[in-house]
C-alpha cells in the first residue's frame, strides 16, 4: 500500500461532501454517512479545533482513479478492479477510510445543524468574539468564516491499494479506539454482513423503537440482528457465538440464506420487525425483551406452530411482558449461572446476558401467553403434512369420540385440540399398512400414547 500526504481547504472538502464525491463503504465504517457517533457537543468541539488551528490528524482516503489505474496495470485482482471501477462509475472521487465523524461535523456546520462554540477566537491577530445568535455558519462573522473555510486540513490519500486492504487499514487506524465488537465484526466484508446492514436499513423505524439513536449509530441494531442469527444457528447469542457467526459464516449462511428471501429465519425476522410498532412502553429501551420475542417466534416456527394472528399475538406478548416488567413485587427463583441460585424480579432477569437467565425469562413469558394464544387460535399447532388432519376434522373427531381419547380414555379439552404436542390426529389403520389419512380412518388421540403406539394397528 502506498499513500501521499496532501492538503485541502475546509471549503474544498465541504464541496466534495456536498457533491457526494466521497464514498462511505458500509463494510468498513463504524456508522453511516448521515449519522455521526459524535453528539453535537463533540462535533462543535472539532469545529473549534479547526478555528484554533489544532486539528492536525489526517483524514484517510483512497483515490479512486489512482487505485483503479494501479489495479488495472497489475491486472491480477479482478475484485479490486471491479470495486474501484464501480466507485468511479458511481461518480466518486475518493473512498473514505477514516474521518467520518469529522467530515459529518464539517457538513453539519455548513448546514447550520451545529454551532460554533462560544469563544474568543483570533483573526489577523485580532479577537473575534463568537456567541449566540452569531454562532451559526450562516450568521458567523465574515472574517472568521473566511478563516475557517481557508484552513487547510491534512489528508493521507492512498493510491496503490486493494479492496481487501481497505477494511484492514480501517481496523489498524482505529486500533486502540473504542470500537465495539459489532463494529469490528461488520468491518469484514461478507454477504452475511451485507444482509445485516440491509435489514437494519429496511427496518430502521422498527429497530429504533427499542435501540436508542446513539446506540443505533454504533451498530447496536446490527448486533441485535446478529444475535438473532446466532440463536437460529447455535441456540446461543454470547459474544463467542456472535464472533463465530462472522468468522465461521458457513453455518450461519445456511440458516439465513443471504441474498434469498425463502429462509425460515428471514420470514421470522421480517415478521417480528413488522410487528414492532411505536408504543413499546416500558420495553422501549429493552432490546433483550424484544430479542426474546424473536426467539419465541423462531422456536414456534421450528416446532410447526403458526402465528395465525400476528397483531393479536404481539398485543398479548406486549401486554404480558410489559406487566411483568413493571412488577417489582414478584420474585422468581432460578440459577443465573449454573450453581448460582438467585431470586430476582422479572425486570432484572431481562437485563442479564446469561443463557440461564434468557431461558428463564422466556419460560416465564410463555407460561403466561402460550395456552391463551392456543385457545384463542392466535397460535395454531401445525402437523407434519404426511400426518395432517385439519382443525375442522379434529373438531369432528372430538365430537364423534365424545371428547375422549380412544387410546387412554383421557378427556380431551376442546380448547386443546389444535395443540399437536398434546393431541394428534392419527390414522386408525396406519399408512405403512395401507391405511389412508382421511376422516373415516381418523381418530384424535393423546400425543404421548400415539408416539408409543407407533405403527401398531389399534382400533377404538
Amino acid at each position: 500500500m502506498k499513500y501521499k500526504i496532501e492538503k485541502m481547504t475546509v471549503e474544498e472538502f465541504t464541496q466534495l461532501k456536498k457533491d457526494k464525491k466521497i464514498k462511505l463503504d458500509r463494510s468498513f465504517q463504524v456508522g453511516t454517512d448521515e449519522a455521526s457517533r459524535w453528539d453535537t457537543k463533540q462535533q462543535s468541539k472539532y469545529i473549534k479545533s479547526i478555528l484554533l488551528g489544532s486539528a492536525p490528524s489526517p483524514f484517510i482516503l483512497v483515490d479512486v482513479d489512482a487505485a483503479l489505474s494501479y489495479q488495472e496495470e497489475n491486472g491480477t485482482d479482478d475484485e479490486s478492479i471491479e470495486y474501484f471501477r464501480q466507485a468511479k462509475n458511481d461518480g466518486y472521487k475518493y473512498i473514505s477510510v477514516d474521518g467520518n465523524n469529522r467530515s459529518i461535523s464539517i457538513l453539519n456546520l455548513y448546514n447550520n445543524k451545529i454551532k460554533v462554540p462560544t469563544y474568543e477566537y483570533e483573526y489577523d491577530s485580532k479577537p473575534v468574539d463568537v456567541k449566540s445568535p452569531k454562532n451559526k455558519f450562516s450568521t458567523l462573522n465574515i472574517k472568521l468564516k473566511e478563516k475557517y473555510l481557508e484552513t487547510e486540513l491534512s489528508f493521507a490519500i492512498y493510491t496503490e491499494i486493494a479492496k481487501k486492504d481497505c477494511p484492514v487499514l480501517f481496523r489498524n487506524v482505529n486500533d486502540g479506539k473504542p470500537l465495539n465488537g459489532q463494529q469490528i465484526r461488520q468491518s469484514y466484508p461478507s454477504l452475511l454482513a451485507d444482509y445485516v446492514r440491509d435489514k437494519r436499513d429496511h427496518f430502521e423505524t422498527s429497530l429504533k423503537q427499542f435501540v436508542q439513536n446513539k446506540d443505533f449509530i454504533v451498530l447496536k441494531a446490527d448486533e441485535w440482528i446478529a444475535r438473532c442469527i446466532s440463536y437460529a444457528t447455535y441456540e446461543e447469542s454470547s459474544k463467542k457465538h456472535l464472533d463465530k457467526v462472522y468468522k465461521q459464516s458457513f453455518s450461519a449462511s445456511k440458516v439465513v440464506k443471504p441474498g434469498k428471501s425463502d429462509s425460515d429465519f428471514n420470514r421470522v425476522l421480517n415478521s417480528v420487525l413488522t410487528m414492532i410498532k411505536p408504543g413499546l412502553g416500558n420495553l422501549k429501551k429493552s432490546s433483550n425483551a424484544v430479542f426474546d420475542l424473536f426467539v419465541i417466534c423462531y422456536d414456534f416456527k421450528m416446532n410447526n406452530i403458526k402465528i395465525d394472528k400476528p397483531k393479536e399475538f404481539y398485543d398479548l406478548w406486549l401486554k404480558t411482558t410489559g406487566s411483568m416488567f413493571a412488577d417489582e413485587d414478584t420474585f422468581y427463583d432460578y440459577e443465573k449461572k449454573s450453581g448460582h441460585p438467585t431470586s430476582e424480579i422479572f425486570k432484572d432477569i431481562v437485563k442479564h446476558p446469561y443463557e440461564n437467565a434468557q431461558k428463564q425469562r422466556r419460560k416465564l413469558v410463555l407460561d403466561e401467553i402460550q395456552q391463551i394464544a392456543l385457545e384463542k387460535r392466535i397460535l395454531i399447532q401445525q402437523e407434519n403434512p404426511d400426518d395432517y388432519f385439519n382443525y375442522n376434522e379434529k373438531a369432528i373427531m372430538h365430537k364423534r369420540q365424545n371428547g375422549i381419547c380412544p387410546l387412554t380414555n383421557k378427556e380431551i379439552p376442546f380448547a386443546e385440540i389444535a395443540d399437536w404436542t398434546k393431541w394428534q390426529g392419527d390414522a386408525i389403520d396406519p399408512k405403512d399398512n395401507g391405511g389412508i389419512h382421511n376422516l373415516s380412518n381418523g381418530q384424535l388421540v393423546c400425543a404421548k400414547a400415539n408416539n408409543e403406539k407407533s405403527n401398531k394397528i389399534l382400533t377404538a
